[in-house]
């Protein structure tokens, strides 16, 4: 019997592919391999050894060495084993040597530094009884990921997915006292013991398999080097080269609508449970011999597994989409019993319904669940109201709870895991307190109370410098005290939700910073089962799904939690990777998802229901347990949640902001009052530029209105004045220049500075707008073929709306069949002749979606009018720019008494405004609940 174990010491740098040789030194701009008497080293530009690649040589096995430069700081390393002759066992290991002590060290999903936080048994430090821990690719998120931090620069390695069985690996991370090595082993082993469940272990493995003479093995490692940087931000470079690389597979599921109205089956067949005072959903199902069942104890949960408000939101949501009434009784039931019984004197929440049932007073109410409880309950309080089942209850109980939370914070920000119903903190260990970041952040935005935006920010503080300085956030949930995934979900959402409400960049790029920390527990491979595994059996990918905690090694659909947050994160930042994230998070959670005839080991699954965990490492159960059978409440109600807001629904129902826009404008019996902002954001860019229509984008207007002008060679421009004079560097009329002629001249802001920006075009303006916002084009009567031209050119015509002052008949005359193919809204004013005929007259022969109305008096003949719109289905377009508009209502009053011009004017009627306060509309609407989406 021949035993062979070889050690390789492998880096990847910035070369040229080239095989090893004993004089070869290669070069790049950032680092250089030299070969210094058989073994290559890894310098940076100033000649320092960042690490080098170890060899081990024998007699009876050949190598070979190819490393090859994707970019400046990453490299490909592939060796190629040859034998000589036969080996019966054969155990190889490829090595890079970081060139430094370490400062920091992770394998993703696996240790953070050791795993030195917490009370759990998972594996602690990189060594056990004097042996280094090794472990299998299949634990860790991008396959046999290893990092660390040295005294300079930052070393990320890993593998290549395998293709198949024979090709299993694993992976060691060695933190020496000079120096850390990086090891990739074949085939797969974990030593000295596996980790196999929760605080176990078992017998360790490692596996052998024989080589013939001649037979090749080829092994690949990725490095990637970049500088230390403080708080660990090293760490963003090797992820997002991780993901930049990885193969990410297309997981096919059902479409979203079909998902939806599955979740809403879930719930109200099989999870809605009566018992007692209790109306709502049931935690999940389990299985015996006679079939599904609701679990016996711990059943009702207001957020986190058991999820009871947002699935009632949900109902609420498919109520108002779909009009089924039974989502609504049930949606309304289920907040009511919770709201009638589960409030305390204090503020606080009874957020497990089990307790009101038997009467116990021993418990503790976790920031997670009442963090959930408090958001859900000011989103119900909107959607009750938009639904007309007003209930002012839902929104004192929000702010009841954070009224509590805010009086008990600690000085240094830090709120409490978990209080008991006398108002003691039960721990304030962890950063699970941040889950009440976000409603804090929330009650600030309704009330405008300073104190709600102050505790935020200093508990905000404490949980990021807590992830900033470990690199790694802790105890998601009261039944764990581990390093895990699920604590700094909040830290994402409260960072966008400061970022939107300070305008900080800072805040910005902490929520890539916590995003990036979301990514090391996000599976970036489809891993390699036997065929008769139920991942095979069943077709599961992993790639998108997250690892639980470093004490649960197997995965789950938690991160559908977070979809929309990092499809807004893309958006903001313009980087596309958060997106391409979402989605695979999406198309992982959404699969095997049961529509009613689902056949897993042998039990069919009711509709939509979805099991909770996948056994993807070497954990307790066997290749035919791989799905557990625990119908958990919460994948569905994740899935639903993200779907019911408007920026999850763009994205994975394919509809963008505009469609979901012109959605909104055609139905005029919801609560969304529509911001147009006049000529553009003008008060920050020059009125009718593209960045004036660029900021009122990223401001979430809903329609800017444009004005159009035609050159002297027939291009058609933006400008409001028939001259350039006012607006620009040049004299005379737009109708003078050629295009060409305009482009000498820059545009002037509104205080008459001269900025280096120019005219620009219509189709210029119209990509910009593409799929984000609609446009009121004015002035465009006289090009209307021209204009036509310009928009199915860029594909935009059902972004754009216009108007007139013309009666209906001469409309009509004028668009002919095009009135049918655009969108085109009347201008009526109160002294218009006839006024009440105009009005019925359109509204009988084309039913414009809007009226735009002109007023000078609050007792003007336009208010009948006005009715007649709304009771007809039409909305009510007014301009609070100047106060011969709406009878006094002007933005600048409104500057200091919204409630008096734009209250008045939503009051009236108004549901779209004309406004030169873009930004200060929008914050108004919103704390008015104005701004809810279907």
């Amino acid at each position: 019997m021949r035993n062979i174990v070889i050690s390789l010491l492998c880096i990847v740098s910035c070369l040229p592919a080239y095989a090893q040789s004993a004089d070869k030194t290669a070069r790049s701009d950032v680092f250089y391999w030299k070969n210094s008497k058989g073994t290559l080293l890894l310098h940076a530009a100033d000649h320092t050894v960042v690490g080098q690649l170890a060899n081990s040589k024998t007699g009876s096995i050949r190598f070979s060495d190819a490393i090859t430069s994707i970019d400046p700081a990453t490299f490909k390393i592939t060796r190629r084993y040859t034998v000589a002759k036969d080996v019966d066992s054969v155990s190889i290991s490829l090595d890079f040597i970081h060139a430094s002590p370490c400062a920091y060290w992770m394998i993703p999903a696996v240790s953070y530094n050791g795993n030195n936080y917490g009370r759990g048994k998972e594996p602690k430090g990189a060594q056990e009884n004097g042996l280094w821990r090794t472990y299998s690719y299949r634990r860790t998120p991008i396959p046999g990921a290893l990092y660390s931090e040295g005294d300079r620069f930052a070393v990320a390695t890993w593998g290549d997915t395998p293709t198949g069985e024979r090709d299993d690996y694993s992976c060691s991370i060695e933190p020496r006292e000079k120096q850390t090595v990086h090891r990739l082993i074949w085939p797969e082993e974990e030593l000295p013991q596996t980790y196999s469940n929760r605080d176990r272990y078992s017998q360790g493995f490692r596996k052998y398999l024989k080589l013939k003479k001649g037979e090749s093995v080829t092994l690949t490692m990725y490095l990637t080097v970049s500088a230390v940087k403080p708080h660990h931000q090293a760490v963003q470079h090797f992820m997002h080269k991780a993901w930049e690389y990885a193969d990410k597979p297309v997981v096919a599921v059902e479409n979203a609508e079909q998902l939806w109205n599955l979740g809403i089956r879930y719930a109200t067949e099989s999870l809605w449970a009566e018992e007692g005072s209790f109306k709502g959903f049931s935690i999940g199902l389990q299985s015996d011999e006679k079939g599904w069942f609701q679990r016996k104890g711990g059943k009702y949960e207001i957020g986190w597994c058991g999820q009871n408000a947002s699935i009632a939101n949900s109902l609420l949501v498919d109520y108002i989409r779909n009009q089924h009434p039974k989502s609504l009784e049930k949606g309304l039931a289920t907040l009511d019993t919770w709201a009638e019984h589960c409030p305390l004197p204090n503020g606080l929440f009874v957020t497990h319904y089990d307790n009101i049932l038997s009467n116990n007073t021993n418990f503790v109410m976790d920031a997670c669940n009442l963090g959930a409880a408090a958001l859900n309950y000011f989103e119900a309080f909107d959607l009750t109201k938009t639904i007309g089942k007003d209930r002012p209850q839902y929104e004192r109980i929000a702010f009841g709870i954070c009224d509590f939370v805010k009086a008990d914070q600690q000085a240094n920000g830090v709120y409490a895991r978990g209080w008991r119903p006398d108002g003691t903190a039960y721990v304030r260990e962890g950063t699970i307190g941040c889950f009440m970041v976000p409603p804090m952040l929330e009650a600030y935005k309704r009330s405008q109370d300073a104190s709600y935006l102050l505790s935020a920010q200093k508990a905000y503080n404490y949980y990021m410098n807590e992830l900033k300085t470990d690199g790694y956030t802790t105890a998601g949930a009261l039944d764990t005290w581990c390093i895990d995934k699920e604590s700094s979900m909040p830290l994402l959402r409260s960072s966008l939700m400061l970022y939107q409400i300070t305008g900080n960049r800072e805040y910005l790029d902490n929520a890539v910073a916590a995003s990036y920390y979301l990514s090391t527990w996000m599976w970036h491979y489809q891993g390699i089962y036997p065929a008769d595994d139920n991942f095979t059996v069943y077709g599961y990918n992993t790639f998108g799904a997250t690892s639980v905690s470093v004490q649960h090694h197997h995965l789950d659909n938690y991160a559908l939690y977070w979809v929309t947050d990092w499809i807004k994160l893309s958006d903001l930042t313009g980087d596309p990777q958060w997106r391409e994230k979402a989605l695979a998070v999406w198309r992982n959670g959404s699969q095997l998802v049961s529509d009613g005839t689902l056949n897993i080991n042998g039990r069919v699954r009711p509709a939509g229901a979805q099991n909770e965990a996948f056994f993807e490492s070497h954990w307790q159960f066997g290749a035919g347990e791989r799905i557990n059978s625990w119908l958990v409440a919460w994948p569905g109600a994740f899935r639903l949640e993200t779907l019911r807001h408007p920026e999850g629904r763009r994205a994975l129902v394919g509809e963008t902001r505009s469609d979901t826009l012109l959605s909104l404008l055609h139905d005029a019996s919801g609560n969304y009052v529509f911001v147009v902002a006049h000529r553009g954001d003008w008060r920050n860019a020059p009125e009718n530029s593209l960045k004036a229509m660029e900021r009122s984008i990223k401001m979430g207007v809903d329609m800017v209105e444009i004005d159009i002008r035609m050159t002297k060679d027939s291009v058609l421009v933006l400008m409001h004045d028939g001259s350039i004079d006012r607006t620009t560097t040049g004299k005379g009329r737009v109708s003078d220049y050629t295009l060409a002629e305009l482009r000498q001249f820059y545009l002037k802001d509104g205080l008459g500075v001269v900025l280096t920006q120019q005219i620009p075009t219509l189709k210029e303006v119209m990509l910009l707008c593409k799929d984000k916002i609609l446009v009121n084009a004015d002035k465009a009567s006289d090009y209307m073929d021209k204009v036509q031209e310009v928009l199915k050119e860029t594909g935009t015509e059902k972004q754009v709306v216009y108007k007139g002052y013309r009666p209906y008949a001469a409309v009509k005359q004028q668009y002919g069949d095009l009135l049918n193919q655009i969108i085109y809204m009347p201008i009526v004013i109160d002294n218009t002749k006839g006024l009440d005929t105009v009005v019925v007259d359109f509204i009988k022969h084309y039913k414009p979606v809007a009226f735009e109305v002109i007023f000078g008096a609050e007792d003007s003949p336009m208010n009948a009018a006005v009715k007649t719109m709304r009771t007809s289905g039409c909305r009510v377009w007014v301009n609070s720019l100047w106060g011969n508009m709406n009878a006094g209502h002007n933005d600048e009053r409104a500057v200091d008494e919204p409630d008096a011009c734009w209250g008045w004017l939503i009051d009236y009627g108004a549901s779209i405004i004309q406004t030169d306060r873009p930004k200060e509309l929008i914050e108004y609407l919103e704390s008015k609940n104005k701004r809810i989406t279907k």
